[in-house]
């Protein structure tokens, strides 16, 4: 393994997606948006759909085009959350599947050149200040424009909290200044809980969910992050006491010392500014130093580090939130900044061989059969056309 990869945990995210049902007890749609956080859209959006999940979410007409393109998702809703142009309405008319978003009376108008059935969304902004309408007048004409639009369906409505998942009192506010848009028409859609707005008092019979869905920032219990990050040293080398070490020399050996440089930069998503990340290898923790390059970043080692050595960054052990923290950013960014690290997808698949091919399936039977049985396997990696495997 010369490069940096990350493996995807499906069976992870197929768990969430079950935690979050029984939490809610309302049905998710799926937000895939930013090609599903950087984890792969592909292999995602399928992983959802197999999982029940009958709406994706994404953020405009070209992620959109992705999902209409996979025929395994033919039969999957897709809401677009931002303003279309018209002649992107144009191109979405022939598909049936696809739910405009109204974030503007613009957005009402160009709906007119529609000539199938659509169904719509509205959206309303309580407080995020970004997108949506703001008072019930407004959102009462569009209606009435829409209502004579025979090519529209008023579906759905729904609002997007600001408010982190401690969050209380503007969360409160933002609900109230919904509740006063959805008794202005018969919507049989409404949605406005995201992923930090879990464990709070839910409005609407359906949960918007992103980040959550993946294992992160949230408060409920019993979600499993999906991503585990791995690099092998490409280079091993000795530091003798008083040599620097990387751009600017920010780091010099107070003795000799051992490093470890890894394949992976700010170029693959390691951004510089991070000082107190440890990297995880066997039991041992490895500390980050010297500035971050744009394809290497180093490490301080031992010498039972050698260039089979797997470093973990990214998993069961929280480092996501750490380095959100020390980049100042959100886990979301986190891992939208690494999504050009090859991704691996795993799926272990309990006494279940149907996703494997015949060669497979007879080479499995063939050597448990030496063993007499074959009825204890419990796990199958299945490599898909997408480059992964699941």
């Amino acid at each position: 393994m010369s490069n940096p990869q990350m493996i995807i945990n499906m069976n992870h995210l197929i768990n969430n997606i079950n935690v979050i049902k029984k939490k809610t007890k309302t049905s998710i749609m799926a937000i895939v948006k930013s090609d599903a956080y950087g984890l792969g859209v592909k292999i995602i959006a399928r992983t959802l759909v197999k999982s029940g999940v009958n709406y994706l979410v994404v953020n405009n007409a070209k992620e959109a085009k992705v999902l209409l393109q996979d025929n395994a998702l033919k039969d999957v809703f897709i809401l677009i959350l931002s303003s279309l142009k018209v002649e992107e309405l144009e191109e979405f008319d022939q598909f049936l599947q696809v739910i405009f978003s109204v974030n503007n009376t613009q957005d009402a108008h160009n709906l007119s050149i529609l000539k199938t059935k659509h169904f719509v969304h509205i959206a309303i902004d309580t407080g995020m200040n970004r997108m949506g309408l703001k008072t019930t007048s407004e959102v009462e004409s569009i209606i009435q424009i829409l209502s004579l639009n025979d090519c529209v369906i008023i579906d759905g409505i729904y609002t997007h909290f600001a408010s982190s998942a401690d969050e209380y009192q503007y969360y409160t506010y933002q609900v109230e200044q919904f509740k006063r848009f959805i008794d202005l028409y018969p919507f049989k859609m409404i949605h406005s809980a995201n992923s930090a707005s879990l464990a709070k008092p839910l409005v609407g019979n359906y949960v918007r969910i992103g980040i959550a869905l993946y294992g992160y920032n949230t408060n409920i219990k019993g979600l499993k992050p999906v991503c585990y990050l791995y690099a092998k040293p490409i280079n091993l080398l000795t530091l003798e006491p008083g040599e620097y070490l990387g751009y600017d020399m920010t780091y010099q050996a107070p003795e000799k010392v051992k490093v470890a440089v890894l394949p992976i930069g700010y170029n693959e998503g390691l951004l510089q500014g991070i000082s107190n990340i440890s990297w995880k290898y066997k039991n041992n923790e490895f500390k980050q130093i010297a500035r971050t390059c744009m394809n290497h970043s180093f490490l301080l080692v031992n010498d039972e580090v050698n260039y089979n050595s797997c470093f973990n960054l990214l998993g069961n052990n929280n480092k996501i939130y750490q380095l959100a923290d020390e980049l100042s950013c959100s886990v979301h960014q986190v891992l939208c900044q690494m999504s050009k690290i090859k991704k691996i997808y795993f799926k272990r698949v309990e006494n279940d061989l149907s996703h494997t091919n015949q060669y497979r399936i007879q080479k499995s039977r063939t050597s448990r059969k030496r063993k007499g049985s074959y009825q204890n396997i419990n796990f199958r990696i299945v490599r898909t056309k997408w480059g992964g495997v699941l």
